[in-house]
């Protein structure tokens, strides 16, 4: 969902310059309600500061803003633009309805593990934030059906925070996947290294740095009372369009690297699991975000700007959608999960060993402490 309400701003963005480097004349844009702002022409006036008469300004901005609305109904009546409205329907509840669920059932049965290791914590902290980002993109999404004031809340704040909750378990699966090789590869140091005190802090340190580095989208748009919709702040355009988005690719693809390599230097079955769902859901988005300088929308309303808006709406939420996997995939790849998980939906363990929940290390290593491996969950 990260830069979602920012894509109509980036249509216009490019258009803009455009027109700036074919010397055409600026023209009314399109706010993110449909809504008409009036820009500076190439004549040298401006129509918002300069005296022109009343009567001449309202025909033209009455002319200006028709030829748009008609131009605008009829983007919306576009195939792939009604898809693209389908899939943000559908996405948010899709979430709640699933993503939602696993991921409260999978912080629960996670904390009910026992030995609870650094492991364990680490996936706790991923159902949390998962959760978390369901809740706050589902008022993200719907929350102007609860009056304006809500709507400008979301506008910057829970933009904000679903960015961090983007940003956060990327960098928390990394780190699982570094802990899992540690495991591997240094099992007598293994019990110095991976400790639940050293997690929690690893934990806090990642939640303190999402939360900053998600603070752009706190900070850098604003919610326009007369147009009533999300703007970016005309001085943090250069840094948000040039470093920012170019800063949450690199949030993307830099864990997904770190996950690689490990997958390449250990096969764990959950991980290579999440690896995958991860570069499928997440990798289309990186990709796209990586060559935004190439991007061409043509003229407002074109094919290409249809093409454009179906494209960006579709991958942001599918990236969306990792964040309802994780249970899917403990469920797939991990025994010891599914036997906690029966235990805690039978409101109780079952006997000792029908479930097979004690997990038994089976490492061809003699000199490897249980402690080491406990975490993982198959």
């Amino acid at each position: 969902m990260v830069c979602s309400h920012a894509s109509d701003f980036l249509l216009k963005q490019v258009n803009t310059r455009k027109r700036r480097q074919r010397g055409k004349p600026r023209v009314a844009t399109m706010a993110s309600n449909g809504n008409v702002t009036m820009a500076a022409m190439s004549d040298g006036h401006n129509w918002t500061t300069d005296s022109f008469s009343n009567t001449t300004l309202a025909l033209t901005t009455q002319s200006a803003t028709a030829n748009r609305m008609a131009l605008y109904r009829l983007f919306l009546k576009e195939p792939l633009i009604l898809t693209a409205i389908q899939i943000q329907s559908i996405v948010p509840w899709f979430n709640l309805a699933v993503g939602l669920p696993g991921s409260l059932l999978s912080f629960f049965v996670l904390i009910r593990m026992r030995p609870f290791t650094s492991s364990l914590l680490y996936l706790c902290a991923l159902a949390v934030s998962d959760a978390a980002f369901v809740v706050v993109a589902l008022f993200y999404y719907y929350g102007y059906k609860f009056g304006t004031s809500s709507r400008a809340w979301a506008c910057q704040y829970a933009f904000w925070l679903s960015t961090a909750f983007t940003t956060f378990p990327n960098f928390v699966t990394a780190v699982l996947g570094i802990e899992r090789c540690i495991a591997i590869w240094l099992p007598l140091k293994v019990g110095l290294i991976s400790t639940k005190k050293k997690a929690s802090i690893v934990v806090l340190v990642i939640a303190i740095v999402s939360i900053g580095t998600a603070m752009p989208a706190c900070f850098g748009w604003y919610f326009n009372w007369d147009l009533n919709s999300c703007q970016l702040k005309p001085e943090m355009s250069s840094f948000i369009l040039d470093v920012w988005y170019k800063f949450l690719t690199a949030t993307v693809v830099a864990p997904t690297l770190i996950i690689l390599i490990v997958n390449i230097l250990i096969v764990t079955l959950m991980l290579l699991a999440v690896f995958i769902v991860f570069v499928v859901t997440s990798g289309p988005w990186a990709f796209m975000y990586a060559v935004r300088d190439y991007w061409d929308f043509g003229d407002l309303y074109s094919a290409k700007h249809v093409y454009m808006t179906f494209s960006l709406t579709t991958l942001n939420h599918l990236k969306d959608i990792n964040h309802s996997t994780n249970f899917v995939c403990y469920i797939l790849t991990a025994r010891r999960f599914r036997a906690a998980l029966l235990d805690l939906l039978c409101c109780g363990r079952r006997k000792a060993g029908a479930g097979k929940t004690q997990f038994t290390a089976t490492s061809d290593i003699s000199t490897r402490p249980a402690s080491s491996i406990s975490g993982q969950l198959s």
